[in-house]
């Protein structure tokens, strides 16, 4: 008897960050999702994996797709003790390595041109300390998974 093997993609931190409520100002430095959409756009380094991964997988020809998207916290905000340890580890890692892809990307595609390394920095030390005031902010983790069909393999997309 045959078996349907699975597929999981798991690894898709959407780039943009999130607020559980009103809290995070409209003009916060937080608030950078159109921002690195045109980045990804002008260095033909997309950043909308998040976005399309379920629709590549089906065009791809594998079935029973489906997807579950999870709300990462950025900090120390939620009241549960596992969220609050996970947010402690998120925000961790999010602040220590803003500054490599901040930096690459900025200095070589920033809008409306090319950034200093000075006007980064700027950038970061705002971006670091909205991150620092506590606002129940998030990322948002998506996983797709699919079955391989049985009588034929996957399309490469």
């Amino acid at each position: 008897m045959a078996t349907r093997q699975y597929h999981s993609s798991a690894d898709c931190l959407d780039i943009a960050i999130y607020c559980m409520d009103d809290s995070l100002p409209k003009d916060s430095v937080l608030n950078y999702r159109d921002m690195w959409f045109e980045i990804g756009e002008k260095s033909d380094r997309p950043v909308d994996t998040e976005e399309r991964m379920e629709e590549r997988i089906r065009a791809a020809g594998f079935t029973n797709v489906q997807r579950q998207d999870y709300k990462v916290p950025i900090g120390t905000w939620p009241n549960l003790p596992v969220y609050k340890d996970a947010g402690r580890v998120s925000k961790q890692q999010f602040l220590s390595g803003v500054e490599g892809w901040c930096m690459y990307s900025l200095t070589k595609w920033g809008l409306p041109k090319p950034w200093t390394v000075e006007e980064v920095q700027v950038w970061l030390r705002k971006l670091r300390n909205e991150v620092n005031k506590g606002y129940p902010i998030y990322h948002k983790y998506t996983r797709v998974w699919a079955q391989k069909p049985l009588d034929e393999q996957p399309k490469v997309a």
